[in-house]
């Protein structure tokens, strides 16, 4: 995964190797960017090509202003995903278990996770079973 903040200065050119299985997007904070044929201003999204075959390179320039960015990649999920408000899992099923655990308190807060960093943060809103069609 990429998870990366840029501040161009005024027509500076930056390029970002990528992994090609991934895929992702670029959005701009502040000021435009030049991703390709494409501008970007503040407030868009640049969605990256799919995957293929070899490491890409993505050149990015800025405006005539100071441009600040983010630029987010990951391989795709290849599975379904359901989203509801900030909630996002396999199913349903798995929306709704979410959300029951989140009214009843049992998520843990962001200092609880940062204290645990490591194994299952979220151990009482796990579901296991998203097979059943909700359709």
């Amino acid at each position: 995964m990429t998870y990366l903040e840029a501040l161009l200065h005024a027509g500076a050119l930056m390029e970002q190797v990528l992994p090609a299985d991934q895929t992702g997007f670029v959005y701009v904070l502040v000021g435009s960017v030049r991703v390709g044929a494409s501008v970007l201003m503040a407030g868009e999204v640049g969605w990256l090509d799919p995957p293929r075959p070899g490491a890409s390179r993505l050149r990015l320039e800025a405006g005539r202003e100071s441009t600040r960015l983010l630029l987010v990649s990951a391989r795709p999920l290849a599975e379904p995903i359901v989203q509801s408000g900030p909630f996002v899992a396999g199913c349903a099923t798995g929306i709704a278990e979410y959300q029951r655990s989140f009214k009843e308190g049992r998520f843990p807060s962001l200092s609880e996770i940062i204290r645990q960093r490591s194994g299952d943060l979220l151990p009482d809103a796990t579901v296991e079973n998203c097979a059943v069609s909700d359709h």
